[in-house]
């Protein structure tokens, strides 16, 4: 009864591990370089859709020692230099399932690449281990082990554009002559019909920044010191661009003292040196302004823009 089971015991694992296969393409290789590892499944469509979990960035391995010793506490990590890809073909007694994964190694030594496993709907199928062995390349004098994977990033890269080139070259020769005249036609359509931007003047900018900011309504928002250093900045922007001053950085009355010399009406100059003085107060005084003020303030300054911006003329 023993045997029997023995037999039909092996007999079943061995039929599913049939089914799963894993290989590598180069087993030896220098550090820096590139290989590839295959995991191919056969399953029957009835079997439902596969579940399979690849790594993204690097696959954490074991180090065997030359005694074949594993070391289990200390895993090395090979780099994924292209992401994983895997594809499903048609074959006579069912689909088989290819994942391929382009790996390197920045460590010399013997890895165990571990198990991996996919499952379908109501099984789950391993993929048996994997042995790489890196050694190290004899440098020559001033090359890096950095310089090694530059040189192997750069030959797949050559050869994955040269394989691509030479499947879809027929589709260049007919696209790119179409997609030229196409880009020709659309800038003769673009500089027959588009019209230039007209650039906004130094009062739209200004009434466009204060509409923005009302706006935002900031002082709602318990924001009302913040309000009134824009209110404050706009106000001094127009008129350091207007007069060509630097009021940025000035005072409330070096302001003033410096827009007396402009030729502005008294009125004027008075309502900006009572914003401004109203500003600092909010500001640094915690002044808190009622809202009907605040619209106030905002009405003040678009009409001040509006009495010194020059009259614009729209031609036609």
């Amino acid at each position: 009864m023993k045997i029997l089971f023995f037999i039909l015991f092996t007999t079943f694992f061995g039929a599913v591990f049939s089914q799963t296969k894993s290989s590598i393409k180069n087993a030896r290789l220098k550090i820096g370089e590139q290989t590839e590892i295959t995991y191919q499944l056969k399953f029957k469509k009835e079997e439902g859709q596969l579940s399979f979990f690849p790594h993204s960035k690097t696959i954490s391995c074991l180090k065997r020692s030359k005694s074949s010793k594993v070391n289990t506490e200390d895993p090395i990590d090979v780099e994924i230099l292209i992401p994983f890809k895997d594809t499903i073909i048609q074959a006579k007694n069912g689909l088989i399932w290819l994942g391929k994964y382009k790996i390197t190694a920045w460590d010399a030594g013997t890895f165990i690449i571990p198990p991996a496993t996919i499952s379908t709907q109501d099984s789950v199928y391993q993929f048996a281990e994997i042995i790489l062995h890196v050694i190290s390349p004899k440098l020559k004098e001033g090359k890096e082990i950095y310089d090694i994977k530059e040189s192997a990033m750069a030959d797949d890269f050559t050869d994955e554009y040269i394989s691509w080139f030479k499947n879809k070259w027929h589709l260049i020769l007919i696209g790119l002559p179409l997609l030229i005249l196409i880009i020709i036609f659309f800038r003769k359509r673009f500089k027959k019909d588009h019209k230039p931007l007209k650039e906004l003047s130094l009062k739209e900018r200004s009434l466009l920044a204060i509409d923005s900011l009302e706006k935002a309504k900031m002082w709602q928002k318990n924001l009302v010191k913040e309000h009134y250093i824009e209110l404050s900045f706009i106000l001094r922007s127009y008129l350091s661009s207007q007069y060509d001053l630097n009021l940025l950085e000035k005072t409330s009355y070096q302001t003033t003292f410096l827009l007396n010399h402009k030729n502005l009406e008294k009125d004027t100059l008075e309502t900006i040196k009572n914003i401004l003085d109203y500003s600092d107060l909010v500001k640094f005084a915690k002044l808190t302004p009622t809202e009907m003020e605040i619209f106030k303030n905002i009405a003040q300054i678009k009409q001040i823009i509006v009495e010194t911006s020059p009259l614009e003329i729209n031609h036609v």
